[in-house]
């Protein structure tokens, strides 16, 4: 969001997955991280994972969030695609999000497409595949499975299954098998694989299979067979999963006229909220953060925001890495300091040869009386301190040095020291700021900056 999107709202294209393996002590857990930002090298999607092409949006505002259709949002972005014919668009997500950078809370609503039927979709039959087969078929399936997704590359999210052999699933596929009528159609089911009801709900890769069969290849009215494929882990083996708990459904498919025309099918699938209401969810991020890095995070974005609407050509990298001397810690000296501190300026050596006093602290902005103390602190050292009290990176440094000027006597060895150490500092810094207060200190500073 920072570096990246910035106030873009388009739609980005990320790649999420869930996995196939299932664990009976894990829920089924849809997989979007930073890698998912550019699908190109999301190296970590390996067999066991389905790919879901998603959409991401995020918006700059909470009322934008809370304002769009998402209902609309949804069947605009799905059913054309859906209706294209691919099969791979069954399965996709959709994620809208609204980052409170400040806050560093995140507001968000995910949705799943799923076609949506004007008729129930219940199964007629449904039976475990370890009843439906003998061990040596299920060997047999699980050999090709295992086949077929080391020739794709990765996990396919649908599946055909014919004489326990698998093949990837199109219209041209299908159409090739020599018999049509026993072709079984398989899915990956991220579904708990202990858990199987007469009256279980459809999940939306099903529902979405269903709506395929019905307008892509004119199965309405017809009953089918399919595989709820639920590979689990077993102990100890990595490979051939157990496939025993895998379903195998016989259901009727709905007519083409059950979806409507296009212009009226619904697409559903959005989320339900903590509460199990629809709606979005935060996620608090502050906690994990330590104070010093919220400090810097909350500083930073002051600067983009400027950089994003006002000065484009803002160099926020070149500001925190330009190293500043300031000679001088008076009235001058203070407010400046403080001004390059909201403009980003991080690297600071600051020369004074004075101490604060009772008078300094309502003109000298960097200044309590609590340095005024017991003599006085050193103008350099608290002003240093100051700005790192302000800011959580800043890296200052306070330097003790009496500027040598012209007219003003002190010992050869004195004077010499100073010139050196004065001539180093001027050559170390990128910019260096004449906030002293008589012309005769300004002069040397300004003969040396000159010069180098």
């Amino acid at each position: 969001k920072l570096d990246t999107i910035k106030l873009n709202e388009e739609p980005i294209d990320v790649l999420a997955c869930y996995s196939a393996l299932s664990d009976s002590n894990n829920k089924p857990r849809l997989l979007c991280r930073e890698a998912s930002l550019d699908p190109s090298s999301f190296s970590s999607l390996t067999k066991n994972f389905v790919a879901m092409p998603a959409k991401l949006v995020g918006y700059n505002t909470t009322e934008k969030f809370q304002k769009v259709d998402k209902n609309k949002l949804l069947r605009d972005a799905f059913v054309p695609k859906f209706l294209s014919g691919d099969i791979e668009s069954c399965c996709s997500v959709h994620l809208l999000t609204y980052a409170d950078l400040k806050a560093h809370k995140v507001l968000f609503w995910f949705a799943i497409p799923a076609l949506m039927s004007k008729v129930p979709i219940r199964a007629l039959k449904q039976e475990r595949l370890s009843t439906a087969w003998n061990s040596s078929q299920c060997e047999s399936f699980s050999q090709s499975w295992k086949t077929l997704v080391e020739n794709s590359g990765s996990c396919p999210a649908y599946f055909l299954v014919s004489n326990e052999q698998c093949q990837a699933f199109s219209k041209d596929s299908y159409a090739d098998l020599a018999d049509t009528e026993s072709a079984i159609f398989g899915f990956v089911d991220p579904c708990n694989p202990d858990e199987i009801r007469p009256e279980q709900a459809m999940g939306w890769p099903l529902r979405n299979l269903i709506a395929y069969l019905s307008l892509h290849l004119d199965l309405g009215g017809t009953t089918v067979r399919i595989l709820s494929y639920r590979p689990k882990l077993r102990k100890g083996k990595k490979w051939p999963p157990d496939i025993s708990r895998s379903i195998l459904l016989h259901l009727k498919v709905p007519n083409k006229g059950d979806y409507g025309t296009p212009e009226e099918m619904k697409a559903v699938g959005w989320e339900l909220n903590a509460r199990s209401k629809p709606g979005p969810r935060w996620v608090n991020l502050a906690p994990l953060l330590d104070t010093k890095h919220l400090a810097i995070q909350a500083a930073d974005l002051n600067l983009k925001l400027m950089k994003w609407r006002m000065i484009p050509n803002l160099q926020v990298d070149m500001l925190q890495d330009t190293k500043v001397l300031l000679l001088g810690a008076g009235t001058l000296g203070c407010n400046v300091a403080r001004v390059l501190l909201g403009w980003g300026i991080r690297q600071f050596k600051i020369v004074d040869y004075g101490k604060v006093s009772y008078s300094n602290p309502v003109r000298q902005s960097l200044f309590t009386l609590s340095d005024c103390e017991e003599g006085g602190k050193s103008k350099a050292v608290a002003a240093s301190d100051a700005l790192g009290s302000i800011a959580a990176d800043v890296d200052s440094e306070g330097i003790v040095l009496s500027i040598p000027m012209p007219g003003h006597g002190d010992d050869k060895e004195t004077i010499q020291s100073a010139v050196e150490k004065l001539d180093k500092l001027v050559q170390e810094a990128d910019v260096v700021f004449l906030l002293t207060d008589t012309r005769e200190s300004r002069w040397l500073p300004t003969v040396m900056a000159a010069a180098h």
